[in-house]
């Protein structure tokens, strides 16, 4: 297998060094892979969330009926900045953002880095859901308050009668 691989990179007019390109190339493949599938899937949610909206239904209205009055909410790309304004004019208090670059994210509320330690809000929403069980564990490591997936709310309201 070895000569065949030689072979083949000789051939290239590679060499053996070769396989070093190949494995970086493999790497970046596989990232841009990943982050096409997390795209796919925030633009997933967004449809999902407009076509509740465009249904009359609202995440703020459902959180409050489901006993949530204030909220941090975890991720403040797309996602997050939009729930903030949708939370923010439907009357659930977002106490505090929580990001992994907090310093460079203008919010319009407090932004926190997720090792801080967390105020306590009635929960805690993951917009980041492509990586929520990660970012659970981290919050439940600095919190007591309840961590659920912006995705799951989703799913919640769209099996409601």
């Amino acid at each position: 297998m070895k000569k065949m691989t030689a072979l083949v990179l000789g051939l290239c007019g590679m060499g053996l060094g070769g396989i070093g390109v190949f494995r970086a190339m493999n790497d970046k493949l596989k990232k841009e892979k990943e982050l096409d599938q997390k795209n796919d899937a925030i633009l997933n949610v967004f449809e999902r969330w407009m076509i509740l909206r465009q249904n009359g239904r609202s995440v703020a209205e459902h959180l409050k009926k489901n006993g949530y009055r204030s909220v941090a909410i975890y991720g403040m790309h797309y996602l997050g900045k939009c729930l903030l304004k949708e939370l923010q004019t439907g009357g659930v208090e977002v106490k505090y953002a929580i990001d992994r670059n907090a310093k460079a994210v203008n919010a319009g509320v407090e932004v926190m880095d997720p090792g801080d330690q967390l105020p306590v809000a009635d929960a805690i929403i993951i917009t980041a859901f492509f990586y929520f069980n990660e970012i659970e564990r981290t919050l439940m490591e600095v919190t007591d308050c309840p961590v659920i997936s912006f995705e799951d709310i989703l799913s919640e309201m769209e099996h409601e009668a």
